[in-house]
């Protein structure tokens, strides 16, 4: 099987998706190594232990080796994005890739179901707000266009503060023909 790999960056990201446990694979995690040497404006997060402990903690339970590397490292891997002294490598999510939903299913919800489809919504800081957002009201089921939509990133990941991980995620390979047969 092919992988293609994504390095997510941030606590939040990082540790959504360990606890989600939805990557096909999950490759590295690499930790800032002395973190006391940071500048106490970038101290914030390392203040917050319990965190960087969770994180040893799942990856020792998930088998995810950890190196330590030097903070410019991690700026690499994070192409100059703030990581918050974490970043993991990983594989793709572990999606369902249709055309159509399972009608059955959402009618038997107690609750009229919400759908959200993305469609031409590039901008990866913007489709990961979108995901933050249908993930933060309930949307039983996010459908992204696989043509026409930019793909699940780092950036796309971070911007979701770690939704795009636990969130119900689905890829379309036509929209308008999902559009007529479901609605």
């Amino acid at each position: 099987m092919r992988h293609y790999w994504t390095y997510l960056y941030g606590r939040e990201p990082v540790l959504a998706s360990l606890t989600a446990r939805r990557r096909i694979h999950y490759e590295r995690i690499y930790l800032q190594r002395n973190p006391s040497s940071l500048p106490q404006s970038q101290r914030k997060w390392v203040d917050k232990d319990k965190q960087r402990d969770e994180i040893e903690n799942l990856a020792g339970k998930l088998g995810v080796p950890i190196s330590y590397v030097p903070s410019h490292v991690l700026y690499e891997m994070s192409e100059n994005r703030p990581h918050n002294g974490v970043v993991m490598k990983v594989g793709p999510l572990d999606m369902v890739e249709s055309d159509q939903v399972d009608l059955q299913e959402l009618k038997s919800l107690s609750t009229p179901p919400v759908l959200v489809v993305l469609d031409q919504v590039m901008d990866p800081q913007n489709l990961g707000a979108i995901i933050r957002s249908c993930f933060f009201f309930g949307a039983h089921k996010i459908l992204i266009s696989r043509r026409e939509t930019g793909h699940l990133s780092g950036v796309v990941a971070k911007a979701s503060a770690g939704a795009m991980e636990h969130a119900n995620l689905g890829f379309l390979n036509r929209v308008p023909r999902f559009l007529k047969v479901s609605v």
